[in-house]
């Protein structure tokens, strides 16, 4: 019998760091994910994701 496996919370890189930092990232991110989104009515997924550990 095996143990079920705890679901993983992951969230997308840029969301890590200082918080200006974060700001202009998810700001210059925003306005290309809007254009796309008008242009292809879709979302490209984040380049890189981080896994946050159990308790955080």
């Amino acid at each position: 019998m095996t143990a079920p496996q705890s679901p993983v919370l992951e969230f997308p890189a840029m969301l890590h760091g200082l918080t200006g930092a974060v700001l202009r990232k998810v700001k210059a991110k925003g306005q290309g994910w809007a254009r796309e989104y008008l242009k292809t009515g879709a979302f490209t997924q984040p380049r890189q994701m981080l896994q946050v550990p159990p308790g955080e």
